[in-house]
């Protein structure tokens, strides 16, 4: 399943990175891969657990803390939402994210993703 997230992904699709309550950081995707040695050189995976594979580099990446509450007020989202793992938003949801964190883009892209 995780794959055919990784594989939806293209070069200039927006990613926010959360946690701590917070979007921490914005990005834009560059490369997308899947190298399952460059991945495990990357994050070393602890024994027994499952290793990843995909790796996304990414470009224009700018630090920031952007409280939960500001994305739960956007059309689409839910207060106490905690945004785990990769969610990739519909059209209607990223335009949403988009316009109401006022994030302007470089490489446009046509997809978008949030807790990556």
């Amino acid at each position: 399943m995780h794959d055919r997230r990784i594989s939806a992904l293209s070069t200039g699709d927006v990613v926010l990175l959360t946690g701590r309550k917070n979007v921490l950081a914005i990005g834009e995707i560059g490369v997308v891969l899947r190298n399952p040695a460059f991945a495990a050189a990357l994050w070393r995976p602890e024994p027994g657990t499952c290793p990843w594979d995909n790796v996304y580099s990414l470009l224009h990446l700018a630090h920031t803390k952007i409280p939960y509450e500001d994305v739960w007020a956007l059309d689409g989202f839910s207060v106490g939402d905690n945004f785990m793992g990769l969610r990739l938003l519909d059209p209607a949801k990223a335009a949403s994210v988009l316009a109401g964190l006022r994030i302007t883009t470089t490489t446009h892209g046509d997809g978008f993703a949030v807790g990556a």
